[in-house]
């Protein structure tokens, strides 16, 4: 009966291990899931977000504005040029060969300045 008793002990041990790595598995599953989501919102922000100001723009009522409005092409060009300018903002913030370049040109003013532990103005 004891061996018994400690056989099925070491069996519900054995499940609750299995159990808590399978739910550790689904959560991180869940994380990389959201993690993907909050990517893809950020995409769609990089866009809409600059089309809205865009929008904003041309929609306020000015008397200059309302006198004469813009035509809708020149709405559709301010348009994808804010998108293309926040879209370039974003590749350059990810850039590698940027932040090599940045640091490079970091060190040899800290060089010529000689403020190697100092904090630049």
């Amino acid at each position: 009966l004891q061996s018994d008793i400690s056989s099925m002990e070491e069996r519900c041990q054995k499940s609750q291990e299995s159990l808590r790595a399978e739910m550790s598995l689904f959560e991180s599953k869940r994380g990389i899931e959201e993690a993907e989501s909050v990517a893809r919102q950020t995409e769609l922000a990089f866009i809409f977000i600059p089309m809205t100001f865009v929008a904003g723009l041309f929609s306020m009522q000015v008397r200059e504005v309302a006198d004469n409005p813009p035509p809708v092409y020149a709405f559709v060009i301010v348009a994808l040029v804010a998108v293309a300018i926040s879209y370039g903002v974003r590749i350059a913030q990810r850039s590698v060969t940027l932040a090599r370049y940045l640091r490079q040109w970091d060190a040899e003013i800290r060089d010529q300045t000689q403020f190697t532990n100092k904090v630049l103005p």
